[in-house]
């Protein structure tokens, strides 16, 4: 028979009945079993284990949507953009970060968002490269969708005034047609390409650090829409990884980009297949940018910008595979 614990003394929250209130709540197998008064649960089930939550208020576990969990976890390891409320607040973070990770090839950073900064405008490679000289440096957005680099990465990822705009993306250019060290969507690749390859261990240790993170927040189950550089469909791997060995303490479903439909289809992968854990989830397909970056397909221009109606990505008549 499967062990049962009990979980008593609480604070209990019955989602489907808000005006429920119960003391204590009882589990088998990583299922819940029984909610309700803690003396008719002990009476239930005798030989349970038995712990105190100390009054303590217990909800039912979060699940989040739509999230990029390695990647989301890498940003943990890295510079954090997050909290800057001005390009200058946000060089002078990258600054003190180079500082502390002075012996890697790159700088690194992400979680920047254009529109909470005081300056009001996107930022350019000369905003970077004082804060980070001859060293490459490439920071993404906080929705991934933008790159912002400096001259050196600029530079060793080839890309000048002569570089095309790649397909899906755009290389932002300043009034004499220079790279100004932006990059809008598919035009991130150019530079990430010249990144340091995630090692299967960096992965790793970031979902780790993404699950602990999301648990403090009560979240325990996810929608892993892979489809970045940092969150690629490796991601599936590492959750395999993990599962295996009994440490993968979210609950995860993952999406298949669309770019790798045929190779999943073709290894018999399917929606709903795999367990209570991990499985397999909808297919992933970018129509467009996002309305955070400015790069969401409009039909009239962003307020502004007179030249910019975003970006389209995949219409009906394209593909990306």
């Amino acid at each position: 028979m499967t062990a049962v614990t009990i979980y008593e003394r609480a604070q209990v929250h019955v989602e489907a009945d808000p005006a429920v209130r119960a003391d204590a709540l009882a589990v088998a197998g990583g299922r819940l079993i029984a909610v309700g008064n803690r003396d008719d649960l002990v009476a239930a089930f005798p030989r349970a284990r038995r712990v105190d939550l100390l009054g303590l208020p217990v909800f039912p576990g979060l699940t989040d949507a739509h999230i990029h969990v390695i990647g989301y976890g890498l940003g943990l390891l890295q510079i954090e953009l997050r909290k800057t409320r001005s390009i200058a607040e946000a060089a002078r973070t990258i600054a003190a970060g180079a500082a502390v990770w002075r012996d890697g090839p790159w700088i690194v950073g992400s979680g920047w968002d254009k529109n909470i900064w005081a300056e009001g405008r996107f930022p350019t490679r000369h905003d970077l490269d004082p804060a980070t000289g001859d060293r490459p440096a490439a920071c993404s957005s906080k929705d991934g969708h933008l790159l912002w680099v400096n001259s050196a990465a600029l530079r060793l990822a080839g890309i000048t005034r002569d570089t095309p705009d790649p397909p899906g993306g755009v290389i932002g250019r300043d009034a004499a047609g220079e790279p100004d060290g932006l990059l809008k969507e598919a035009a991130a690749g150019l530079v990430r390409r010249a990144l340091p390859p995630v090692t299967q261990d960096q992965r790793e240790q970031a979902a780790l650090a993404a699950a602990a993170g999301l648990h403090r927040l009560g979240i325990t189950a996810v929608h892993n829409f892979t489809g970045t550089t940092e969150d690629t469909p490796a991601a599936f791997e590492t959750f395999q990884r993990l599962r295996a060995r009994d440490a993968l303490t979210l609950r995860v479903v993952a999406c298949v980009p669309e770019a790798h439909i045929e190779a999943a289809a073709s290894c018999g992968m399917c929606t709903t297949l795999g367990d209570a854990f991990l499985r397999v989830g909808p297919v992933k397909i970018f129509a467009d940018g996002t309305l955070g970056s400015q790069t969401a397909s409009m039909l009239d221009p962003f307020e502004g910008q007179p030249s910019n109606r975003g970006i389209q990505i995949r219409t009906p008549r394209s593909s990306t595979s």
